[in-house]
C-alpha cells in the first residue's frame, strides 16, 4: 500500500450544515408516511441514514418490511429536500475550522507526492453528501474513494468496503494501518478500531473530546484549524 487512506465524515467534521439533514429527514418522512411520522427518540450523530430512517419508521409502528418498502421513496424525498433548502432557500451550510485549508494542502500533497489518498466515509447518502460539502466550497471529486450511508448495514461495513475500493483503484491491498478514520463521533472511532485502523477525532460535533478519548480514539483534537497532529500521523 503506497498511500494513507485518509477517510472524512461529512456532518460536524468537514461541514456544518446548521441542521438541514434533519430538518429535510422531517420533511420528508411526512411527505412519505403521513404528517404524523415523527423522528422524535432517534438518534442521528454518526449514524447511517437508511438506519435512521428504519428507526423511525419503527417507532412509528411499521414492520421492517414496510421500512425497507418506502426507503426508496423516502430518499428521494429527503434528497429533493435537502436541495431545496440549500440551493433554492440558501440554508447556509459551513466548513469547520481549519477543514478548507487542510484539505487543499492535502489535495496538492496527492497530486506531487501520490502518499495520501482522500476519501469520504459517512452515513449520508451520495447525493446528499454532495449537497453538503459543495454548499461548503469543497468538491466531491477532491475525495478519490467515497463510502456512503447506503453502501453497508454497519458503519464498520463502510471502513471494510473503503478498503476494498482502495485495491479495486490500485490494484493494492489496503493495509488497516495506513488507513486513519476521521470523525466526530464514538460511531467514527468504533468502525476505525474494530478494523485496526487509526481513529482520528475532532471534538467539533455534539461529543467532548473528554468522551472522544473514552471511546478508544487514537488521536483528539478540538478541531482541523491546526493541521499539524494529523500531518505528523502521516509523515510530513
Amino acid at each position: 500500500m503506497r498511500h494513507t487512506l485518509l477517510m472524512f465524515d461529512v456532518d460536524l467534521t468537514l461541514v456544518d450544515a446548521a441542521g438541514a439533514g434533519q430538518i429535510a429527514m422531517r420533511s420528508a418522512g411526512s411527505e412519505v408516511c403521513g404528517d404524523r411520522f415523527s423522528f422524535d427518540g432517534v438518534s442521528f450523530g454518526g449514524r447511517l441514514d437508511p438506519l435512521i430512517f428504519a428507526d423511525a419508521a419503527k417507532n412509528n409502528g411499521h414492520t421492517q418490511a414496510d421500512a425497507a418498502g418506502l426507503h426508496d421513496a423516502f430518499k428521494t424525498a429527503y434528497t429533493r429536500e435537502l436541495r431545496r433548502l440549500i440551493t433554492d432557500n440558501g440554508h447556509t451550510v459551513t466548513a469547520l475550522p481549519g477543514v478548507l485549508t487542510l484539505i487543499d494542502h492535502l489535495r496538492h500533497r496527492a497530486s506531487e507526492r501520490a502518499d495520501v489518498m482522500l476519501g469520504l466515509l459517512t452515513g449520508n447518502y451520495a447525493q446528499t453528501a454532495a449537497l453538503k460539502i459543495e454548499a461548503a466550497g469543497l468538491k466531491r471529486d477532491w475525495f478519490t474513494i467515497g463510502c456512503f450511508g447506503d453502501e453497508a448495514d454497519s458503519r464498520p461495513g463502510l471502513t471494510d468496503l473503503s478498503m476494498r475500493r482502495y485495491r479495486e483503484l490500485t490494484d493494492t491491498p489496503a493495509d488497516p494501518s495506513r488507513v486513519v478514520i476521521i470523525g466526530d463521533t464514538p460511531h467514527d472511532v468504533h468502525c476505525a478500531k474494530t478494523r485496526g485502523c487509526t481513529a482520528f477525532a475532532v471534538a467539533t460535533g455534539r461529543v467532548s473530546a473528554d468522551d472522544l478519548r473514552e471511546a478508544g480514539a487514537d488521536i483528539v483534537v478540538d478541531d482541523l484549524s491546526d493541521p499539524s497532529p494529523l500531518l505528523k500521523l502521516i509523515g510530513n
